[in-house]
This record gives structure tokens, sequence and C-alpha cells, in this order.
């Protein structure tokens, strides 16, 4: 039998309880796993744990075994070294790393580049790191992951756990310029050091294997996606190199398959379970959803009841820390964030009015707040769907599966327009329009964004800005027509701001940073994707979001601009919500922000837990 001849991957059948015992015992057969290399390395941490084989291998010579994977390395074009090495790795316990002596010897202290010293969490985490062959340092957002992997990437070239021959970093292409002083001190000790960015990483899949080295993939969450050509393309290039590090602050925000895909980024096997549906059935966490007219299978993070297990089964490869963590709390003083939804709008007299005679007319006559991202006329169908979308809506019911919708309902309120729905006499379609408060309707042009008049978040801003006159803040938008209007407003008030958008190069970026820190302007207008990600904005105290992205992860980035290592002030962060629906999307961010908190609580209890555990032992 020969894995060559397989129809995708190696066939055998292990009980993955017996050998990582965290995991719920549940036989897995590989020709179901949809990550190849992830699942040959799992295969020989099997053999490496001293288990006996089951399935079809279980009379196979060891010689036939081992040439079989041999043969699979050459086809997956994997080193066979380094694919024993990382079924070592696996099955390191949840808190060996390093002596205290081997952490002095190997670990780095000194950030010379940058001129500073790890703090103690930094330079612990960055051990427990460095001794694997690849782990996650999923800590929060502002807590230095830049610096504490520079020196766990060093520390594993001291350390002989990877050559010093190349270290390459694989970031977003907003985060590439705060690696540049830490290239600078990679330098000191690898023979090639390489800042990458992720959506170029495709060009890079034929990078020349046998040369080990250390890789470091920043932002991981971004690369959760399993069918993403960048996704695919960066597991290609962790396959050349010896060890691997994953940066990210909200890695739980990926969600469970998100979360399935990034561990076997950063070293193939680390999540354990091959396929995505086997962790459903384990941690009970498969669920139906409805996309359009189809019903499609899914699977979210595990329920109450499996909670523990999942996050003791996450605990091999992933360090975790938060600003609540009690080895932060001894490092840095932090001052607390307040997190304030501001919902305080009425319909306005006209648009009530507008209603009342409306309905006189016919009971079946409506008015709708319309999304206000639609800038021309759209068709009476598309139109007719979103409003009964966003406003025939009960809290308790789940969102609409419709995206579009979903964005719209983020962006409602920016502009003061309502859709009114008419049932004309004769007619069984009603008639779809936009109304307008009758003062400016006569100057309003559909398709010029300047005639369209602010809404109530906008007014909002407006008495945030008058209220505090000298506050510096971050102001953010998800689309351009809110970027606009903020924009609009602040040259109004002779605010003095700057943009940070999409489409800002790395110079202008670090320069607005920069200036924005000596205080050369008070707003920073942010869009949000864009601005959610390394950058420090200590000298804000408030930030206001006046409608919201989609993504949990990009929520709690943003919101973490200015509450962050090197904040002296008490912060506030404010959710413009207008309307049912967009008070169920800030929700569901924080759903996702509050899971994240808690699973980073319970791996950091694992972590003490078995530390303090080991020097009981020791003593």
């Amino acid at each position: 039998m020969s894995l060559q001849n397989s129809l995708s991957v190696p066939i055998y059948v292990i009980d993955p309880h017996r050998v990582f015992p965290e995991v719920p015992s549940a036989k897995q057969i590989t020709s179901d796993a949809t990550r190849p290399v992830a699942s040959l390395v799992i295969f020989v941490a099997y053999m490496l744990s001293g288990v006996g084989l089951t399935g079809v291998y279980a009379d196979t010579p060891m010689e036939q075994i081992d040439a079989e994977i041999t043969n699979a390395c050459e086809r997956y074009n994997v080193e066979k070294e380094f694919v024993f090495e990382w079924a070592t790795s696996l099955l390191y316990p949840v808190g060996e790393t390093f002596s205290d002596a081997d952490r002095e010897k190997f670990i780095p202290k000194f950030i010379k580049a940058k001129g500073w010293s790890l703090r103690d969490y930094q330079w612990v985490k960055a051990a427990w790191c460095a001794y694997r062959k690849g782990s996650i340092m999923a800590l929060g957002c502002g807590l230095g992951k830049s610096g504490t992997a520079t020196a766990a990437a060093i520390g594993a070239a001291n350390s002989g756990r990877c050559r010093s021959t190349r270290c390459w970093i694989i970031a977003p292409l907003n985060a590439m310029p705060q690696w540049d002083a830490y290239i600078e001190e990679l330098k000191g000790t690898f023979a090639e050091v390489t800042c990458l960015s992720m959506d170029s990483a495709h060009n890079a899949v034929g990078l020349q294997r046998g040369l080990g080295g250390a890789v470091i993939f920043d932002e991981l969450h971004k690369l959760k996606a399993d069918d993403s050509r960048r996704g695919d393309a960066c597991e290609t290039i962790r396959n050349a190199f010896e060890w691997g590090v994953g940066l990210t602050g909200t890695l739980f925000h990926a969600g469970a398959e998100g979360v399935l895909r990034v561990q076997d980024m950063v070293l193939p096997g680390l999540s354990r379970f091959l396929n995505k549906w086997k962790f459903g059935d384990v941690f009970e966490s498969t669920y139906e959803k409805k996309v359009g007219k189809r019903t499609r299978r899914t699977i979210g993070m595990p329920a109450d009841a499996h909670f523990d297990r999942f996050t003791e089964y996450m605990s091999r490869g992933v360090c975790s820390l938060s600003f609540d963590s009690p080895e932060v709390k001894d490092a840095v003083q932090m001052p607390g964030r307040n997190s304030i939804t501001v919902d305080s709008w009425e319909t306005p007299l006209w648009a009530r009015e507008r209603l009342v005679k409306l309905t006189k007319q016919d009971s079946r006559n409506r008015i709708y707040w319309a999304p206000d991202w639609i800038t021309n006329e759209q068709s009476a169908q598309y139109l007719g769907a979103l409003a009964l979308a966003m406003s025939e809506f009960e809290p308790e019911r789940k969102l609409p599966s419709f995206p579009k919708v979903m964005h719209a309902a983020c962006k409602e309120g920016r502009v003061n327009r309502v859709i009114s729905k008419v049932y004309e006499e004769g007619k069984l379609e009603p008639k779809f329009s936009f109304e307008y408060d009758p003062e400016v309707a006569a100057s309003v042009n559909v398709h010029d964004v300047d005639s369209l008049p602010p809404g109530p978040k906008i007014a909002q801003v407006e008495q945030w800005l008058e209220a505090n006159p000298k506050e510096p803040m971050i102001l953010s938008s998800v689309g351009n027509l809110g970027m606009y209007m903020l924009a609009k407003l602040l040259m109004k008030h002779d605010v003095k701001f700057e943009i940070i958008r999409g489409d800002v190069d790395k110079k202008e970026r670090k320069r607005i940073v920069d200036e924005f820190e000596e205080g050369k302007y008070r707003v920073c207008l942010l869009q949000q994707a864009a601005g959610a990600e390394s950058i420090t904005l200590v000298r804000a105290t408030t930030s206001i979001l006046i409608d919201h992205h989609w993504s949990s992860s990009i929520y709690t980035q943003f919101m973490a601009r200015n509450y962050r290592i090197g904040q002296t002030e008490f912060c506030e962060h404010y959710d413009y919500q207008f309307g049912t629906m967009q008070g169920q999307v800030i929700r569901r961010l924080r759903r996702g922000e509050l899971f994240d908190a808690r699973v980073r609580g319970q791996l950091e209890a694992t972590y003490w837990n078995t530390s303090v555990v080991q020097v009981l032992k020791a003593g």
C-alpha cells in the first residue's frame, strides 16, 4: 500500500484521545481530512506516542510505514525531518518550556532596535513559544506581540529549535511598517529576514525547501478562511520552515472553523481535528443556517457544557493574555475602558406627520428609515426587501441572512431620510420612494452626496464636538459615504483632522499616527477595516463608531487603538445605534468579544494551574 495511491491523504484510523487526552474520544479516518500535511503530522505523533496502530495499518511493518511517510513528504513538498520534529512538539505538555537558566541563555530580554526591555509576561511567553515548533500567541491587542514574537524567533534559533538561515514575517499590508525596527533586530540572528504581505504570499509558494528557519504570521486570524488563496499560500509557505508562530489579538473571533485552520497554519496537526464536522460532533456545535433559499450546515463555538474541555484542548498550542491577566496587571498599570451605546434618537416630527398622513390614506402604508449607503434610486422590489428586513424585525428572531441587509443595518441613521411604502388605489403592489425633511427636500439630489442632509448620528457627533472642544478623539465609519460626511462635519467646525483609509501608504500612515501623538491635530478619522490594526493612538481617550463592520474581530481591534500599552487615562468608547437591527448587530459583535475574553481567562487559568503544579513538584 502506498500513500501516493491513496485518494487524497493517508487512510488510517486513530483515536485522538489516546494520544491527546484533552480531545474527546472519537475515531477519525484521515481520508476525510481537509489538510493532508496536518493529517500526516498527527499520524507520526500517534506513532511517536507509543500507541499501537489501528485500522489498515495495524499489521503493517514499520519499514513500510516509514517508506510511505517518506513518499507522503515528497508528495506534499515538506521535509521529513520537519514532520517528525513537529509531531514531537505536538506531544509537549501544556506547561513545558525552557528552564529558567535556559530562558536566560536563549531568550533576549532587551530589544536593541526599539531601546526597551521585554516585560516579564512577554519574556515568559516568548520562551514558551520558542520552545515549541509552532504555537499561537493570542495576546490581547496592544500587549506587545511583535516584540514578544521577535524574542521568540531569536530564542528558537539560539536554542537550535530552528536554523538561523532565514526568518520570514507574513503580515497584512497595513501592519508591515511596524515591523521595520524588529526586522533590524532579527538581522542580528538570521542571515535573511523578509517581510511579506499576506496578499502577495501566493508569489512565494515555490520557495526553497530544506533551509529551515522561522516564520511569523502577524494578524493570524485573517488567514482563517479555508478556501482563501492567501491562506492556502501561507499554509504552503509554512511547510518550508522548521519553526513558526502566529500572532493575533482576536483569535476566538475567527469562529470554530477559523480556529482549526489557523492552528494548523502555525504547526500542521496542532488543531488535532482532521475535519470540522468531527469537531462539530464531539463539541456538539453543528447547526444549520439559511442562506437565501438554501439551508447549509455549519459549526459554531462549543456550547457551555463543552467549554472547559474546549479550552483544555486549545491549551497545548495557544498562549493567551489579556489586560485582565494577573501577569499583565503586575507589569502594566492600565486604566479602564468604558463602552457606551448611544441610542437616544426619535423619529423626527416631519416623519411622524408623514406616517400619520399616509396611514389615513391606507392602513397598510408605512415609512422606514432608509439604509444610507444607497445614494441613488433603486428598484422598488429591492427597496422593499430592505425595508421589510430592517423594520419588520423582532429582537428575539435571528438576523436575516441577506448580507447586504446586515451591512445596510450597520449604516442606517447617517442620512436624514425614510423610505415610504405607499399602496395606491387600484394597485396590488406598493410603491417605494425616498422621502426627506420637507425643509431640505427641494435641495436634495440623490446623485450628489453633498446635498444629502445629515442624519441623527452625524448630529450626535456634532453635539459631542461642541461639548468637548479640546479633547482628542478617534472617529470611524465603515464606508465612503460615512467618512465623507464626517470629514465634511469636521471641516464645518474647523477641526483639524487626518484620514487613514485603505489607500494610505505605509509612510503616510506612519506620519499621520506620529503627528496625532505629537498633538498636531485633534481628530484621527479612521475607515474601520483599514484603521483597526497596527496603530497606536493613546493620546485619544475617546473613540466613536457611527456604524459597524460586521466582523467582531475588527470591532474589538478598533477599540484597542487607544486602550493599549502607553495609555495613562481612562478611555471611553461610543457605539452609535439607530434602530432594532443595529442593536442586534452590536450585541452580536460584543458576543464575539465576550467569548474571546472567556476563553482567554480559561486558558490563562489552565496555564497558571499547570505552572503551580510544576513548581510544587520541583520543590
